[in-house]
């Protein structure tokens, strides 16, 4: 029976004879919803087990130490672990001296939420700080917040108990949201910041003395007061920003479909260049940027732009080699084209997070350049889902094998020299150092691991028993010189007799 039925019936005398009838309303009162706590907001989207399917590695949230860090007017310095700051929990309606303060990920600073359905935010502390932040108003900060990043504004997030928005790149990479309120452990779930545009060029505004600019990016474009137009402007939380109003006219006109696409390669470039970003800021956190001096920084800097530079040219020929460019990739198979190569770096570093050694990470670009001349012959990136899905699944013996061929080359150029743990050997080449036997080596299994197979005639520690190759892969070992030099000896003697 459904909530809300409407239910009839009749009760009765003591003799069982028809007294009167009843009319009753079903109600079933919901499950209460969980109190989370500071280390679920937290720390509830940094690992699989408390984010939905489908999120990437590269995706989680940092984890947070959550080290009580200090209540206003104390002295600070409590945050041991690296990359850390003490930032002040202030939620809406509460005062100063009940403010409390945690260790957190340095760029966590500044990101907002609602935590048991009350907005707060995390202002982090000066380094040299012995007071509290002043009190911010978490609820109009959250509703700027709301009312650029979200498609329908105001009152988009009022239904939601529990959220996190990220202050990377200027709140511009999305926002979480706790999709189990009724379980004690969560699961998260990050919803991109979408394309937002309320125009996209200036015949679009209807005020006169308005621009089309862009509030605060290229894809958050307003129709504001012209007078705007190359003028810093501030709405907290943001960061400043400097609006730029559309040339002057209307864009030629376009097709639907076309339209469609150029939203799409929009909303894919930069979703590439938010992931990009990210990776710089956790490098920069890893490697302890801010606590370099001046020299080393800008020996970062220097380092990264470099980088920058290197992968943008390699960015140019992959697309060049794909020919997305040319006469025969129109917009729609641009727009495929941005959103698989977004999903390949993504691919890219969950192995490299996995394994850094592994030849899925080492050789990416050896993978990615044949598996694009492939896709470029079969003229994949014009095809619908179900024609790449088709590619995709006859492509995948001939991506194993050249993934098989890449291992077998790198494992061959970095080949352990005699003496080493890993070197050859053989019934007539025995292994030189003492403390080493001849034998088979057995992959260790792993989840999600595709078997590799087993390496005969290598030489490992004989108390040890174990080996991992220079692509990071585990192996156990059974000394077998014996097996060896008898098959040896049975082979010279078939050899013989024939």
């Amino acid at each position: 029976m459904a909530n809300g039925s409407i239910v009839t019936g009749t009760y009765n005398n003591a003799d069982n004879t028809a007294r009167g009838t009843f009319t009753m309303t079903k109600t079933v009162c919901p499950l209460p919803d969980v109190t989370v706590t500071m280390t679920d907001i937290m720390n509830g989207s940094s690992g699989a087990s408390t984010t939905s399917a489908g999120t990437l590695a590269g995706q989680y949230t940092a984890t947070n130490s959550l080290v009580d860090c200090g209540t206003a007017g104390e002295t600070l310095n409590k945050c041991a672990a690296a990359g850390e700051k003490c930032a002040a929990m202030q939620t809406t309606g509460a005062l100063i001296a009940d403010v409390k303060s945690y260790c957190v990920a340095a760029k966590v600073c500044g990101s907002l939420g609602k935590l048991n359905n009350v907005p707060y935010i995390l202002e982090c502390w000066g380094d040299a700080a012995t007071t509290a932040p002043a009190l911010k108003n978490p609820t109009a900060l959250l509703t700027s917040v709301e009312l650029i990043i979200t498609l329908n504004g105001a009152g988009s997030w009022t239904d939601v108990r529990h959220l996190k928005v990220p202050s990377a790149q200027n709140y511009q990479t999305g926002w979480w949201t706790r999709a189990d309120n009724t379980s004690a452990e969560g699961v998260w779930a990050e919803t991109d910041k979408p394309v937002n545009n309320l125009c996209n060029a200036n015949a679009d505004c209807t005020n006169a003395g308005d621009c089309c600019a862009t509030w605060p990016d290229t894809n958050n474009k307003r129709c504001t007061d012209k007078t705007k137009d190359g003028i810093a402007q501030t709405i907290a939380p943001f960061a400043e920003w400097t609006p730029k109003c559309a040339k002057a006219g209307n864009p030629a006109p376009i097709s639907a479909a076309d339209d469609l696409a150029n939203r799409a390669i929009a909303k894919a470039s930069e979703e590439l260049v938010k992931f990009n970003n990210t990776k710089i800021e956790d490098l920069r956190t890893a490697s302890g940027y801010k606590d370099m001096d001046d020299a080393a920084k800008a020996k970062f800097d220097e380092t990264q732009a470099k980088n920058k530079a290197d992968k943008e040219a390699l960015l140019a020929k992959l697309r060049l080699d794909a020919g997305i460019d040319g006469a025969g990739c129109d917009k729609t198979c641009q727009s495929i084209y941005a959103d698989e190569l977004l999903k390949w770096e993504k691919a890219v570093l969950v192995s490299c997070t996995a394994n850094e050694k592994s030849i899925e990470c080492r050789e990416s670009i050896k993978i990615r350049t044949t598996n694009e001349a492939a896709r470029k012959a079969d003229g994949y990136y014009s095809k619908d889902a179900e024609g790449r899905s088709t590619f995709d699944t006859s492509n995948s013996e001939q991506e194993k094998a050249e993934k098989s061929k890449l291992t077998a080359a790198w494992l061959e150029k970095t080949a352990p020299a005699a003496g080493a743990a890993g070197s050859k050997c053989s019934a007539t080449n025995a292994c030189t150092t003492a403390e080493h036997c001849c034998g088979t080596a057995t992959a260790v299994p792993k989840e999600g691991v595709t078997a590799y197979p087993e390496i005969t005639g290598i030489c490992v520690d004989k108390v040890l028993a174990k080996y991992t190759d220079d692509l990071a892969r585990d192996y156990t070992h059974v000394c077998g010189a014996k097996a060896l030099l008898a098959s040896a000896t049975a082979i010279f003697a078939a050899v013989f007799m024939m």
